[in-house]
C-alpha cells in the first residue's frame, strides 16, 4: 500500500512541476484493493485492543483548553 502511494505522490509531484498541462488524471483506483485490507487489518486488531472498532470519544482538559491540545 506504501509503494502504491509513493507512486502516485511521486506522479502527482512531476504533474505539479510540468506548467505546460492544464489536466492531468491520477489513476486512485489502485489502491481500492489495499487500503480495504489495511482497514480490515486495523478494524482486526482495535477488535483485539479495545474490543470495538469504534474509537472512543476524546474529552477536552482544563490544560487543552487554555493552552491547546498537543
Amino acid at each position: 500500500t506504501f509503494a502504491v502511494v509513493e507512486e502516485l505522490n511521486a506522479e502527482i509531484k512531476a504533474v505539479k512541476k510540468d506548467k505546460t498541462r492544464d489536466r492531468h488524471e491520477v489513476n486512485v483506483s489502485k489502491l481500492t484493493e489495499p487500503l480495504a485490507k489495511c482497514r480490515e487489518g486495523l478494524e482486526g486488531w482495535l477488535m483485539e485492543t479495545i474490543g470495538t472498532t469504534k474509537v472512543p470519544t476524546r474529552y477536552p482538559t482544563m490544560m487543552g483548553l487554555f493552552f491547546g491540545d498537543r
